[in-house]
């Protein structure tokens, strides 16, 4: 019998948490002897993403583990893939209308909602309970993860009556998080801080908010990597609800 194979195909490459977990996965498959074959980068484009599903299943991999991008419109993508007899396991976010051990095996995904609640608390305690807040979020409201951590973002609000959510913007791209963040400031000078869903808008807000001279907006987000540990070692981004990326590569890899 040839080598099993196993194909990656991420939401995108641009974070440390992508990174992590394709060398996770790939280090304890290679421990029981499967090969990663293909890692793809989407770019956070569904279209994209489902032409490289679809190169997956040609090159006829035995599991492709994936980071959907927006589960309600990609169920037709991965289905395909579970069709061609490949065992699918989903990473932080599953696609709708697909049945667990049924069309794919399992999914892996940290507690987002706490994470993103502890962040906010944080926030909320550096602003002292009082004032205005912005949310920075991801344009795919049925990304599973990302709706978590807007949830508990939104709980942890809840339960302080002093503090009000005056502005929310979307982003597709991290980088759109910085014309976002200035416009959000601009049009809403009152606001003490902002949660960004991840690591890489929390990054683009710290830089926007600095550009208008405003280093005391606070800043948390969700996602520790090398990069935003060093942003909480310089105090630009007050704290962040972490994941474990290594070894949520590592559980995947194991299912």
């Amino acid at each position: 019998a040839g080598r099993s194979t196993a194909g990656i195909a991420t939401q995108a490459l641009d974070t440390p948490w992508n990174a992590l977990q394709v060398e996770a996965i790939t280090a304890t498959l290679g421990r029981y002897g499967v090969e990663v074959v293909a890692v793809t980068d989407a770019a956070q484009n569904p279209a994209r993403q489902a032409i490289q599903l679809a190169g997956m299943i040609d090159r006829k991999v035995n599991v492709v583990f994936s980071v959907p991008i927006d589960p309600a419109s990609q169920t037709a993508a991965y289905k395909r893939v579970s069709a061609a007899g490949i065992k699918l396991v989903f990473m932080d976010n599953v696609v709708h209308n697909m049945a667990p051990g049924k069309d794919y095996v399992t999914v892996v995904a940290s507690d987002n909602e706490k994470n993103a609640a502890y962040a906010t608390e944080e926030l909320i305690k550096a602003i002292g309970g009082q004032g205005e807040v912005g949310l920075l979020t991801y344009f795919y409201e049925s990304y599973y993860s990302v709706a978590a951590r807007r949830e508990g973002f939104l709980k942890a609000l809840a339960a302080h009556p002093g503090v009000r959510l005056a502005a929310t913007d979307r982003f597709t791209q991290p980088r759109e998080a910085y014309e976002k963040t200035i416009a959000m400031l601009q049009a809403h000078p009152g606001i003490k801080g902002i949660f960004a869903v991840w690591g890489d808008p929390a990054m683009q807000a710290v830089a926007a908010a600095k550009a208008l001279g405003r280093s005391d907006v606070v800043i948390t987000t969700s996602d520790l990597g090398s990069d935003t540990a060093m942003y909480v070692a310089r105090g630009e981004i007050l704290a962040i609800g972490a994941q474990l990326p290594y070894d949520l590569g590592v559980a995947e890899a194991n299912a």
